[in-house]
């Protein structure tokens, strides 16, 4: 096996919360879920940091947590190969996620912590010397804004951008600094359109035109889009049974991060990034238990078409 990157993945960790139901109730009416009990922590840059350390990578999880959380995110990051000491701490209680899902899609509430210019400053200092830098996020101003001076400042790092969820709160100069200087941006398709209307753009693959490396637009299960150098690549997604959507874009960003960092082709890594999203979505937890080895050898065993 070659050898491991480090990889800084940077972002807000979560409580979350998920709730199946049939269908939602209509307008003045009440949802009532059952109590919950035990929320998940998670978050993009939680949930990447774990699928690269799975697949044999060195992620750094610079991770924003409330200090009322202390113990459940500990426990979390125990059961990785993460350090714990990355983790920057704020006052009170962590951000909130609280997801109610149907077959046609999902609403969420998300409760946000108040982010303080200490918390800023470390990640800042956490992140000086970081060579693969990854920017998942944000739902607070301060970090996207942080997100902008990290790509504006050096261009000796390989920087990826995944605003994932969070991308309705970035403004068009955030999201064009973005876009225009990042190595590597992975949006989905509601993503896509979003910014493809906030930077006016007739449509979302002329995206590509505003981006200086790799765009990737993940589709679900219709497969991927990928632009780079000018040229489009598609390519077909090895999603099958979907048993659990959630974080499915957080593991094809990490396979498909571990094969672009080993000068692998983007058909290959996008082959190896919908495998590892194959897992997610198959699995009854938030995320997969995988190995680099099975993942590996699955991908081996599918056909991926352009």
């Amino acid at each position: 096996m070659k050898r491991s990157f480090e990889i800084f993945c940077v972002g807000e960790l979560m409580l979350e919360s998920f709730f199946q139901i049939s269908e939602f109730p209509r307008l003045n009416r009440t949802l009532v879920l059952d109590r919950d009990r035990n929320p998940e922590v998670g978050g993009p840059a939680f949930n990447l940091a774990w699928y690269l350390s799975k697949l044999g990578d060195q992620p750094r999880l610079i991770g924003i947590y409330g200090e009322a959380d202390k113990e459940a995110v500990k426990i979390a990051v125990d059961q990785t190969a993460l350090r714990y000491g990355d983790l920057v701490s704020l006052p009170g209680g962590s951000d909130r996620l609280i997801s109610v899902l149907t077959e046609k899609g999902h609403q969420s509430v998300y409760f946000r912590a108040e982010m303080s210019n200490r918390a800023v400053k470390k990640i800042r200092n956490s992140c000086a010397n970081a060579k693969v830098l990854v920017l998942t996020g944000s739902r607070h101003k301060a970090v996207r804004d942080l997100y902008v001076n990290f790509a504006r400042e050096r261009q000796d790092r390989f920087i990826v951008f995944n605003p994932s969820y969070a991308i309705t709160e970035y403004n068009r100069r955030q999201l064009m600094a973005l876009l225009s200087r990042a190595d590597l941006v992975v949006f989905n398709e509601d993503e896509a359109r979003y910014a493809s209307k906030l930077l006016r753009t007739s449509r979302t693959d002329m995206l590509s035109k505003r981006s200086r490396g790799i765009l990737v637009i993940t589709r679900g299960g219709a497969g991927q889009t990928i632009f780079r150098n000018g040229k489009r690549e598609e390519t077909n997604s090895l999603l099958a049974r979907v048993r659990n959507p959630i974080g499915a874009g957080d593991a094809f960003l990490a396979g498909f991060l571990h094969m672009l960092l080993r000068k692998k082709s983007t058909f290959d890594a996008a082959k190896f990034g919908s495998t590892v999203a194959a897992y997610a979505v198959e699995s009854k937890n938030v995320r997969a238990k995988i190995s680099r080895r099975a993942v590996a050898s699955r991908s081996l065993e599918n056909t991926v078409t352009g």
